[in-house]
């Protein structure tokens, strides 16, 4: 036999599962249904769409590369100024665009904004419980 042609195969791998992708994040989650209707979230039609995107083999492969190249910042330019630009991978982008798309970027602001105003209870816990729950659908 050539050595070229043989290949080497050291055993069968019969423990793993394949990755999951192509799923939807949001209608997967039992619990988080339950915590949503308890609590009288009416965000479940925003949600199940967002966790069909952030279930996407795209966006799985868009986090992966979002992982791996993290941001990095270029304090200074050529000539020594500064500039304080930070250069993200696209898929970053991708990401950040899936969270304005979702209207999920800006909760907390929102919620920490109405408490300074005199806000309390149901409305800011509202806000709090969407925001909770967006972050959990894109980090499963």
């Amino acid at each position: 036999m050539n050595t070229l042609e043989q290949t080497w195969m050291t055993h069968q791998i019969s423990n793993q599962f394949d990755e999951l992708e192509n799923y939807n994040l949001f209608s997967s989650d039992t619990v988080l249904h339950e915590i949503l209707k308890r609590y009288g979230s009416h965000d479940q039609p925003t949600l199940c769409e967002m966790g069909k995107v952030a279930g996407s083999s795209e966006y799985f492969q868009h986090g992966a590369l979002a992982n791996k190249h993290t941001p990095i910042l270029h304090a200074f330019d050529a000539r020594g100024r500064r500039t304080d630009f930070i250069e993200f991978h696209p898929s970053w982008h991708k990401w950040m665009g899936l969270n304005r798309q979702f209207d999920t970027h800006h909760i907390l602001l929102i919620s920490l904004t109405l408490r300074l105003n005199g806000w309390n209870g149901l409305h800011v816990f509202i806000l709090q419980v969407r925001s909770n729950a967006a972050t959990y659908v894109q980090t499963q």
